[in-house]
């Protein structure tokens, strides 16, 4: 005889990636004790939020869904920030929560929520499973409905169901791999003449493209057909920023992105949303636009595609390099290499080296010290303006962040970067985090401490919530609840069991990096950055939230 929560611990290890993010509860200890014995790793964090945005950052860092078991009651409700991340961003994530008994539900019993009803907003699918006999069937499809669908999932096991004495049924049989798409080839040839026939084509990879594991695809696309290539969101690393071919994020507030957009005569979009980023689709709105997508909704959404190839991107992408192959355009290639490097805000001189150092001064020393390859894991802010143009993408999953995405959510940095080393523990992982954000996920600092695990989080410090605050004074002339006390994070990090240091000039900026990343054990550094430079895109920012002129 087996128990329930034992069945769930050897469905997670058949399915999943072998480590789990959990918090204790009541309604989960029985599929928490059986995670030892179906040799599962459990990283038990501080908070659900951060249990579910490791979670999150597993899947990013991976490729493949991550797993967060949280508890019923407020641990579901708690862990809702990183589902709807998740879903924000499409990322694929396994979210296992425990409940009351089945015959307890609607009776007063405690922490007893409709976790489904909670969920279902943010959710791809959700499920109960109602009797133990199922568990391993319900798990199964829970993994299925995240991967095909790449979104988070909520499936909710019942105290009963987790307590239950059944037969053991044995081994349970990993998942086959998926099988490739059909292409169909007669949108194919109608993409392949498109870009054929362009003078100045482009091409944007999405975040479709990572979860159908595109990079191999992306690299043959651009070196055969000679086609430049932004990527963005979870698609950065792809095609690794320091290929030839490479331009980085689109960012149509970029010189890049002004130059190169509105000259563009076709735009190839690889799964991707046609988002605020890039401008609902207006980004290149003279240049004839080719989806390729999985999702038929996505390809269609904002602006109406010349040709649409709906299949999985890798294999769409595939057959559009075998219909298109080799194209000359060297010359267009060239141009965009100079106006890469054309009059973007670069990092200020600073022969002052007691003045604290500009932010993309700093995202430049994080990027020297830590070397190739190395994960960035990025929070949102104003700090992550320039985190996101300056820190390199070396390759898949390396550059992780959910701040190009519509719910821009704070409080994922840390939790991201744990995540991050444990998958990849032979390579740097850092976090780069505003002080305004740091504060969403310090305690997770404890987390990394307790596992030994060797994360470095740099904290940009300008004592404030540094957008809002910006947006506000440019709106309001004033800002009001936006600036915080410049603390000491390090001691903050310290007391946690983590190490901590303070570099407060750009003298000490290089060698103090340098020391924090000799992977010993979690460390954090409070950098103090000067407050008064403005990113170029808060103007941007600013105007969507400012009083109506008229």
């Amino acid at each position: 005889m087996i128990r329930g929560g034992r069945l769930v611990a050897r469905a997670l290890a058949a399915n999943g990636p072998g480590t789990v993010f959990a918090l204790c509860g009541d309604h989960i200890t029985a599929t928490l004790d059986g995670c030892p014995d179906e040799r599962l790793r459990v990283v038990d964090a501080r908070h659900e939020a951060g249990a579910g945005f490791m979670a999150e950052g597993w899947a990013l860092a991976t490729g493949e869904p991550g797993v967060a078991i949280v508890t019923g009651g407020p641990g579901l409700t708690n862990v809702l920030t990183p589902i709807a991340d998740a879903a924000s961003a499409g990322v694929p994530m396994v979210v296992i929560t425990g409940a009351i008994r089945q015959s307890e539900r609607g009776r007063g019993f405690p922490q007893d929520v409709d976790h489904l009803a909670a969920a279902r907003p943010f959710t791809v699918w959700s499920d109960v499973v109602g009797s133990a006999e199922t568990i391993s069937l319900d798990v199964g499809e829970a993994f299925r409905q995240a991967r095909a669908r790449r979104g988070p999932v909520l499936l909710q096991v019942p105290l009963d169901v987790q307590l239950a004495q059944v037969e053991d049924p044995g081994a349970i049989e990993p998942p086959a791999p998926p099988r490739p798409d059909r292409v169909e080839q007669r949108e194919v040839a109608r993409a392949a003449n498109t870009l054929r026939d362009a003078e100045r084509p482009l091409a944007i990879v999405g975040e479709g493209a990572f979860w159908s594991g595109a990079a191999a695809a992306v690299r043959r696309f651009a070196e055969t057909c000679g086609v430049p290539v932004f990527t963005v969101r979870a698609a950065r690393g792809l095609l690794p920023d320091d290929h030839e071919l490479a331009f980085g994020q689109p960012n149509f507030l970029g010189w890049l992105g002004q130059h190169a957009f509105p000259l563009a005569d076709a735009l190839l979009v690889v799964g991707c949303e046609l988002d605020i980023v890039l401008a609902f689709g207006g980004i290149a709105p003279q240049a004839r636009l080719v989806r390729l997508d999985s999702d038929v909704e996505r390809a269609h959404r904002h602006r109406k595609p010349d040709v649409a190839v709906i299949a999985d991107e890798a294999s769409a992408l595939d057959a559009l390099t075998d219909a298109l192959g080799a194209r000359e355009d060297e010359a267009w290639i060239e141009e965009l290499r100079v106006a890469a490097v054309g009059p973007e805000t670069p990092p200020p001189d600073a022969p002052d080296l007691a003045a604290p150092p500009h932010s993309a001064r700093l995202i430049d020393a994080v990027a020297r010290a830590a070397g190739t390859p190395a994960t960035f894991s990025i929070d949102a802010g104003e700090l992550a303006l320039w985190a996101i143009a300056g820190l390199p993408a070396s390759g898949p999953g390396r550059l992780l962040t959910s701040f190009a995405t519509p719910l821009a959510t704070l409080g994922n940095g840390v939790p991201f970067a744990i995540a991050a080393k444990l998958a990849r523990p032979e390579e740097p992982s850092i976090a780069v985090v505003g002080d305004g954000a740091f504060g969403l996920s310090a305690i997770e600092i404890d987390t990394a401490a307790r596992h030994g695990i060797g994360i470095a989080v740099v904290v940009g410090n300008d004592a404030a919530w540094g957008i809002v605050k910006r947006q506000a004074e440019m709106g309001f002339g004033r800002s009001v609840a936006a600036r915080l006390p410049g603390a000491r994070y390090d001691r903050v990090a310290e007391g946690l069991g983590a190490r901590g240091a303070r570099v407060a000039d750009l003298g000490s900026l290089d060698a103090g990096l340098n020391r924090a990343f000799d992977g010993a054990g979690p460390v954090v550094i409070d950098v103090r950055i000067d407050p008064e430079p403005v990113h170029p895109a808060m103007r941007f920012i600013a105007a969507m939230f400012a009083p109506d002129s008229g």
